[in-house]
């Protein structure tokens, strides 16, 4: 079986709430979750253990 890695990122704010993606600093992360398919491992970051 592959070991597929997903990765998902979620932002507070969307790319024409912050002036375009050369902005993408001001999105803030909301969450990132990543899920491996051989170790059915589940990791979530929340927005308050990441420096702001």
């Amino acid at each position: 079986m592959r070991n597929l890695v997903f990765f998902d990122l979620e932002t507070q704010k969307s790319d024409k709430e912050v002036g375009g993606w050369t902005n993408k600093r001001d999105m803030l992360i909301s969450v990132a979750v990543t899920y491996t398919m051989r170790m059915v491992i589940i990791t979530r970051i929340l927005r308050k253990t990441l420096a702001p």
